[in-house]
């Protein structure tokens, strides 16, 4: 019996110990299963913001990127989920948009651990993500044809490459290893006026009374499609040749006088407007005047026949006051007298060696299709890759568009590449380093043309009919057949298929190209330019029918060129 009584004992000793020891065992287990439950929902917490820390990073210059970061965080961690109650997402941005930070806490109720009095459990998760432009090489190769006159295109253009620029560089002027260059262009490009050394058959005389402004013809084939530097093949500079005493290929009727010197009794035969197909006259003749007002008119006595016409642009120069100079529309009194508006109340006589320069050379953008000189056509030159957004942003600022020629964007995107080319290293001068362009895939360095163009490769014939069928151009005039063609619809397709087959040797060259369309639907030019980009969809070509669009363009190119990456 006792032996019987001890077993009974013990057998509660064991009950109770095991009874004691199931508290911590229910404890360890509650602590495993709800610690499942929040690594679970920490590691959920985690996707959430590092997506949406991504998504802010991407659209941080934009007025939308609060709702992207909520709207990535959201899909990533839906709401009550495993019972959560978040606290955030909570965004907080660095210096000059360089971070974006996002950070969150989920507290979720325990299930076994309240038998430890343990009720609930909180997790956070925290993503950094810094924004940093790669070493970069940018030529923003930008069409400035007279049609981006239209509908203020040109405008648009400019504000759009203007906020992209912005979106690159923020807040700073430089950023280390990024470099951009702007390559405005028409049926020539400018190089700059003082880089006469590239040059060949340049003579100074050519473009009297003005100089050469800076524009160059196209090379012959193979050269008009590669990147030879000048040592090895140099340019012509462009010159638009006067049709006023040596109207070769052009119709003049009656026929000027040898020296059209506004002296002779049929001076008024030198007067522009009195030809049939001569498109560009540009003497300089200089008549001595002497000038009088009488309310808003100034009378205007000349020392020989004039030989204007009413309605002529002259400028008149050497007056002692400002109101009597300048560009001046004409209208015609008698053969040694003309009149023009003033403004102001300027004395009268008016004072100096007064001059009045007839049939100047007139190649300002204010006289679009009107202007005449060696020089007609021309734009701003090209700035080569500099550091600073403050020159890139001048250089976008003053683009303007020029009109007569045509659009020449294989010219364009040949002048593109070879401000990126290392065969142009050390050639540009001023402010681009002496180890510019960099070698083709450099370290950590990329290099990227953005192209844009409003209109269809051509050579363009402003009315009325000008000699030899076209304006002059980078290629000469189309009856020159200087481009294998007197056709110019086979001229648009001769220079279609050089610009495809360049545009392939550029991205072999591991040169990213972004193309964009600009208001022009014509297919032929959508294809050529759809395939010219380094993917031919959205990615890298955009077909932008309206501002809007080309301010959207703009914006997806900027944020695809800003290289994101997450830090600890």
């Amino acid at each position: 019996m006792k032996f019987l009584q001890y077993w009974k004992d013990k057998r509660g000793s064991i009950i109770a110990w095991s009874a004691a020891a199931l508290i911590p065992m229910l404890g360890f287990t509650s602590l495993s299963v709800d610690g499942a439950r929040a690594y679970l929902v920490k590691s959920r917490l985690s996707e959430a913001v590092d997506a949406a820390a991504l998504a802010g990073g991407k659209t941080i210059t934009t007025a939308e990127y609060t709702a992207d970061i909520n709207k990535y965080f959201n899909a990533n961690f839906p709401a009550h989920y495993m019972g959560a109650t978040v606290v955030g997402p909570q965004i907080q941005i660095g210096n000059n948009n360089e971070t974006v930070t996002v950070k969150a806490e989920a507290t979720i109720p325990t299930t076994f651990a309240r038998v430890l009095g343990k009720e609930s459990m909180t997790v956070s998760a925290k993503a950094v993500v810094h924004r940093s432009v790669r070493g970069m090489e940018l030529a923003l190769v930008m069409d400035n044809t007279g049609s981006m006159r239209s509908n203020n295109k040109i405008g648009a253009m400019r504000d759009a490459a203007t906020a992209m620029v912005n979106t690159l560089y923020g807040n700073r002027d430089t950023i280390d290893n990024f470099w951009v260059a702007v390559v405005p262009y028409v049926a020539t490009v400018n190089i700059g006026g003082d880089r006469t050394g590239w040059l060949t058959g340049y003579v100074p005389a050519n473009f009297s009374p003005t100089a050469w402004k800076g524009c160059v013809e196209a090379r012959a084939e193979p050269y008009a499609s590669n990147d030879e530097p000048p040592s090895s093949q140099p340019f012509t500079p462009f010159l638009w040749r006067s049709t006023f005493t040596t109207p070769a290929g052009c119709t003049r009727s009656p026929t000027p006088p040898a020296a059209c010197d506004f002296t002779s009794a049929n001076s008024g035969q030198c007067a522009r407007g009195t030809d049939t197909n001569c498109d560009n006259d540009w003497p300089r003749t200089a008549l001595t005047l002497s000038i009088t007002r009488s309310s808003t008119t100034a009378r205007v006595t000349s020392t020989t026949n004039h030989g204007l016409s009413t309605g002529m642009i002259v400028e008149i120069t050497g007056a002692n006051q400002s109101a009597y100079n300048g560009w001046k529309t004409v209208t015609v009194v008698n053969p040694t007298k003309f009149t023009f508006a003033v403004s102001g109340n300027p004395s009268t006589p008016a004072t100096g060696t007064i001059r009045a320069n007839l049939l100047n050379v007139d190649d300002r953008n204010d006289s679009q299709n009107n202007g005449y000189g060696p020089n007609l056509g021309c734009a701003t030159p090209i700035t080569p890759l500099v550091a600073s957004k403050a020159t890139v942003l001048s250089a976008i600022s003053i683009m303007q568009p020029w009109h007569r020629g045509g659009t020449f964007n294989h010219e364009a995107l040949a002048w593109g590449w070879r401000v990126l080319s290392p065969r142009w290293q050390g050639l540009w001068g001023g402010t681009t380093p002496a180890y510019l362009p960099k070698a083709y895939q450099s370290e950590n360095m990329d290099k990227v043309i953005v192209l844009l163009t409003d209109g269809v490769n051509e050579m363009y014939d402003n009315p009325p009919t000008g000699p030899q069928d076209s304006d002059y151009t980078s290629y000469g005039r189309l009856g020159e057949g200087r481009i294998g063609t007197t056709s110019r619809s086979q001229a648009t397709s001769t220079i279609n298929s050089r610009m495809a087959a360049m545009c392939q040797t550029i991205k072999n060259n591991h040169i990213i190209i972004y193309t964009i369309l600009f208001q022009e639907n014509d297919s032929a030019t959508e294809t050529l330019f759809r395939n010219c980009a380094t993917s031919p969809y959205s990615t890298h070509y955009f077909n932008s029918p309206d501002n809007a669009s080309l301010s959207q363009a703009f914006q997806t190119i900027g944020q695809q060129l800003s290289n994101l990456r997450l830090q600890e």
